[in-house]
């Protein structure tokens, strides 16, 4: 999930406080990208293979799966929290 906008940490506070959130949040990775727009990126667990992580997408509840989350690697995660503002 990607949060961009002047309130976006907060926003994602207040989501993170939710019942189904809470709940799950032991398996979040929340980073942030520092720009113009700030940017913060919540990634859910870790897997030892993309097919692995696709497969755990596939089975999230839905109140996760509304945010049209994909699979990524670490080192792609990682990059898109260094790039630069999408043009």
């Amino acid at each position: 999930m990607v949060l961009t906008s002047d309130e976006a940490e907060e926003n994602l506070k207040n989501m993170l406080k939710e019942k189904n959130y809470l709940v799950a949040s032991d398996q979040f990775f929340i980073l942030r990208r520092v720009g113009t727009i700030p940017t913060v990126m919540v990634f859910y667990g870790e897997y030892p293979t993309l097919a692995a992580a696709r497969n755990a997408r596939n089975n999230l509840p839905v109140f996760l799966r509304k945010h049209h989350p994909y699979a990524i690697s670490v080192k792609g995660a990682v990059a898109k929290t260094n790039t630069s503002e999408q043009q």
